[in-house]
């Protein structure tokens, strides 16, 4: 399901990295989710305090971080070395 949510939001289409949070209810079903940072091409800080800042205004019961992967190279079989 959040693997669905990342495609929707186009979150493999991102040129930069881009962690986001999903608050997850009891059930674990998504209950919100947030942008946390937008970052450079290859690198994105993130404080822990917006992560959990918005857990805690969500009133979530858990938290998933995800975030992009916007190289090119595993998509056509490229590894970098």
């Amino acid at each position: 399901m959040v693997v669905d949510l990342c495609h929707t939001i186009g979150l493999h289409e991102r040129a930069s990295e881009e962690p986001h949070v999903f608050y997850l209810n009891t059930k674990n079903a998504v209950i919100g989710m947030e942008l946390v940072s937008k970052g450079t091409l290859n690198a994105s800080l993130v404080h822990p305090r917006e992560v959990y800042k918005g857990a805690l205004l969500a009133n979530a019961n858990a938290i998933m971080v995800v975030h992009n992967h916007h190289y090119s190279f595993f998509a056509h079989g490229l590894i970098p070395k």
